[in-house]
């Protein structure tokens, strides 16, 4: 998948994160971050977007699956620009039980979602699948 339509993925998964295609959007986000040299861009988001893609995207580095570079690149430029981004924005309280996602003030929590995605992390997957098409 090329770049634009991951981006596609990320902005769907971020606008519309209720949809019955969340967990896979969820999967192909995650992957293409993991294992692709992808990087999503976060400068459209505004309003509750912005805590949906803070969200979506510290969970992402949380897990153990990307070089410590791109984790580190991930969090000072990207969440670094959420965070700006969200300390101007009133997001209001969530009723959500995920610490993260208090954290970043969205009402969504994307748990089941980001369950499926343990067959995806390094030690299940990408040894066992190689290469990942582009």
């Amino acid at each position: 998948m090329n770049t634009r339509n991951l981006q596609l993925v990320f902005e769907t998964l971020v606008k519309e994160p209720n949809q019955p295609n969340a967990s896979e959007n969820l999967k192909l986000l995650a992957l293409a971050v993991w294992y692709q040299d992808f990087v999503p861009s976060v400068d459209s988001f505004n309003g509750q977007e912005v805590g949906l893609a803070g969200y979506v995207l510290d969970k992402l580095t949380r897990y153990n699956c990307l070089s410590s570079e791109k984790k580190s690149y991930l969090r000072t430029h990207l969440l670094s620009e959420l965070e700006r981004k969200k300390a101007a924005l009133f997001l209001g309280e969530t009723n959500s039980k995920d610490m993260l996602a208090k954290q970043w003030g969205t009402p969504v929590d994307l748990k089941k979602e980001f369950r499926s995605l343990l067959p995806y992390q390094k030690r299940h997957f990408q040894h066992s699948n190689g290469p990942l098409a582009a």
